[in-house]
């Protein structure tokens, strides 16, 4: 508070200075009984939260029941369990033998003869001496 303020609350109505002067606000001086109020109505508050929160987990997990299952999914039988690689690979050598397969062979992948699949080596062969095919169904 300003110094001006002060003053102006040592007067008394007629204009005269008060004989007891009227301290002015000290923000760094807070009331103990306040702050301990304070603190003991929010640990309170927080206490009671606590125990309803307990309350209402202990209510709802007793009244837990088990929902209906269709006749059709209890007739199921239970899954067996994961079935285990033998190899650290797996299933990747076979995976890698068809694509070589794909890679390397002939074929009509068409009933019509339109089409035709060669082999990859082959193919790049044909595209460095012929160069790219242009018009609509190049690459085709």
């Amino acid at each position: 508070m300003s110094t001006a303020k002060a003053e102006m609350q040592n007067l008394t109505h007629d204009g005269s200075k008060a004989a007891t002067p009227v301290p002015a606000a000290q923000p760094d001086q807070i009331p103990a009984r306040g702050v301990l109020a304070t603190m003991f109505g929010l640990l309170a508050g927080i206490g009671v939260s606590a125990l309803l929160v307990m309350g209402l987990l202990f209510y709802f997990a007793g009244n837990r029941t088990q929902p209906d299952v269709p006749p059709l999914v209890a007739a199921q039988p239970k899954p067996v369990g994961p079935q285990l690689e033998t190899s650290a690979l797996g299933e990747r050598p076979a995976l890698d033998a068809r694509a070589a397969a794909e890679l390397t062979r002939y074929r009509w992948p068409d009933g019509e003869h339109e089409r035709a699949q060669v082999p990859i080596s082959r193919a790049m062969e044909m595209v460095a001496d012929q160069g790219w095919p242009d018009g609509e169904e190049g690459g085709r």
